[in-house]
């Protein structure tokens, strides 16, 4: 996700937003980073002084999704019901010692959970929005130093619902005309979007500018447009030749490092078998940390699947003794690879940091694990892991992995995204309308900026939850004590479908069967 506010232009961040009374119902809305590529479709959050207000509810938001423990309890433990679930709280003590608190047992209750964003009048009003003002008016019109910000703004709107249409295609030949002209956001929106809703189409243009594009992420996001169109080993070679012509240095810029290594990689990392996934499942009992697996597929047009293993090694199970199995997205809007902001989810190892409750209205009010990547926050990350201080970070990290797995490169891109500068990588849930999406063959789960989408439907009539895949995870992960983790997202292979639970069954029995 986007790191800050600051990647925003000056005209974006303090445009003064006009609107009709037609589309009041969007005012006062507080959205979040997230949505900092929709805020402006619906451009509808006012603060007092008629600004437009963005507020990234990943750095800013103090909703702490949790109820207060009671500060006492019988050694059979008190339960507390808050707004948001229920509490379990336990002291334990014998004659000679003092009280031991056990850490509490959050549950979720899906009757207490509501979106109006969901609401079928809601969402009419903001398809149409969308689609008439934000891409028709804005890419129909002229693209000038007065309009650059909402064509900029309308490129995010259209990578996020994957928007394609004469309208955008036409907004996109505007700006690559006047490419030079355009500051390095605008260039990047217009780069995100034609990577995410037009592979081939603008193969000329995106040669035209390589030769002459100096911005490092720029370069790169052109670089592999270029080498999708044509993945011959004349034109890989010829574009690490051009990349390094062009930076000096290079091979001291760690995204053109990483760059350099997709282009002479990517294609047999694709065909490689991983590492036994049994070995993850066993390796997991050295740590002791409840681990969320997300299963996925290289290509990520295609959906995945996750499990919970709890600390003593078992997976989670329903009351029927059924694997619990929840659908996953790991695809971005621009669906770009891992070292790239707002690309793909990266493979490798995440810490999970407890739950939240985002204000972000497109993310909704189920709520999120918390992960965090390296270098985002190491303190978190290794705490209650194993640490040598002698080593590298990078060392530390692989110690995470059975040896197996420490020798993949794949593994470790969570490691290379968050030393490149990626964070707010997130397992959340989604309000979008998923009618955007009919067609794909990720449908009807919702692309993201870069984060773990679960699968969510809603009703329209009362905004309240039909089927939660995300809710459901939360209180399964949060079902035992304690609300740190691990999660690691590994691709099986390269299939052209969406992972299926029959696949995901089968690792299950063949480690449990092993025990």
């Amino acid at each position: 996700m986007i790191k800050d506010l600051h990647s925003a232009t000056p005209a974006v961040r303090n445009v003064i937003i006009k609107s009709s009374k037609k589309w009041s119902i969007f005012s006062n809305d507080l959205i979040s980073l997230w949505a900092k590529l929709t805020i402006i479709i619906i451009s509808l959050a006012y603060t007092n002084d008629g600004r437009a207000q963005i507020v990234d509810s990943s750095i800013k938001a103090k909703d702490s999704v949790y109820p207060a423990a009671p500060h006492t309890a019988t050694p059979s433990g008190d339960t507390y019901q808050g707004k948001q679930g229920t509490s379990v709280a336990t002291l334990h003590q014998t004659p000679d010692s003092p009280q031991v608190f056990t850490p509490s047992i959050i549950q979720y209750d899906k009757s207490s959970i509501h979106s109006d964003f969901v609401m079928a009048e809601r969402r009419a009003s903001f398809k149409k929005y969308l689609m008439e003002k934000t891409i028709q008016e804005i890419f129909s019109g002229p693209l000038n130093q007065y309009t650059d910000y909402k064509f900029e703004n309308s490129c995010l709107s259209a990578t996020q619902f994957l928007i394609k249409n004469q309208y955008t295609q036409r907004g996109f030949e505007k700006m690559f005309q006047q490419y030079f002209r355009l500051d390095n956001s605008a260039r990047q929106a217009l780069l995100n979007a034609v990577y995410g809703i037009y592979p081939l189409t603008f193969k000329d243009e995106v040669k035209a500018i390589l030769p002459y594009e100096r911005d490092p992420k720029l370069f790169a996001i052109a670089a592999l447009y270029d080498y999708r169109t044509d993945s011959s080993v004349s034109n890989r070679n010829r574009l690490i030749r051009q990349m390094e012509k062009q930076f000096a240095n290079s091979s001291q810029i760690l995204l053109l490092k990483q760059l350099n290594a997709y282009l002479l990689r990517h294609l047999a990392d694709q065909q490689t078998p991983p590492p036994p996934v049994l070995e993850l499942f066993r390796y997991q009992q050295l740590w002791k940390q409840k681990t969320v697996y997300s299963f996925q597929r290289w290509d990520r047009n295609y959906s995945g699947l996750c499990i919970v293993q709890y600390e003593d090694g078992h997976f989670a199970r329903d009351e029927n003794g059924k694997l619990k199995i929840f659908r996953q997205l790991a695809r971005s809007g621009s669906g770009l690879p891992y070292f790239i902001t707002n690309g793909n989810t990266p493979q490798g190892v995440y810490r999970i940091a407890g739950a939240r409750v985002s204000i972000d209205k497109l993310i909704g009010p189920t709520p999120t694990l918390q992960s965090i990547l390296p270098y985002q926050a190491d303190s978190v990350f290794f705490r209650g892991l194993p640490y040598d201080s002698t080593g590298t970070k990078l060392d530390n990290y692989k110690v995470l992995l059975p040896p197996s797995w420490q020798a993949y490169p794949p593994m470790k891109e969570s490691f290379w995204a968050g030393a490149v500068g990626r964070r707010y990588i997130v397992i959340h849930g989604s309000t979008l309308d998923g009618s955007f999406f009919e067609g794909w063959s990720f449908y009807p789960n919702s692309p993201t900026d870069g984060c773990l989408s679960t699968l969510e439907s809603w009703d329209s009539k009362t905004g309240g939850i039909n089927q939660s895949d995300q809710l459901s995870l939360v209180n399964t992960f949060l079902k035992t004590p304690g609300r740190m983790g691990l999660l690691e997202v590994i691709n099986l292979d390269n299939q052209k479908k969406n992972v299926t639970p029959e696949e995901i069954i089968a690792l299950v029995d063949q480690f449990e069967h092993s025990r």
